[in-house]
């Protein structure tokens, strides 16, 4: 089996300093980062991402869902070409940085 030589991810910086999100789910994010092709979209199915985490399908589908909501990445589901469903398509998502200090004004509101 040939060895992966990917060294680096596009990783959205907004991610890296989002206190909502836990490090599993950034690990996820950045496992679908180093997969991603050049706009964005991975299609690694959720079993072999687990298998890259070393955690259950579970946690990966939890992880993707949060993901979701929180606005890093966009799932679309695919069709076989003989029917049924196929391996979503995963699109990494870059929003902007919140500014901090509009957000600690904001709180002290």
């Amino acid at each position: 089996m040939m060895q992966d030589r990917r060294t680096w991810a596009k990783v959205p910086a907004a991610a890296i300093c989002d206190p909502k999100l836990s490090n599993a789910q950034f690990r996820t994010l950045a496992v679908r980062a180093l997969h991603a092709d050049r706009n964005g979209r991975c299609r690694l199915k959720v079993e072999t991402v687990a298998q890259i985490r070393s955690v259950s399908r579970q946690q990966i589908q939890n992880d993707d869902f949060a993901l979701k909501i929180h606005g890093y990445q966009k799932i679309t589901p695919t069709m076989r070409r003989c029917g049924g469903n196929g391996a979503n398509t995963y699109e990494i998502l870059y929003p902007e940085i919140p500014d901090r200090d509009a957000a600690a004004e904001a709180e002290d509101e």
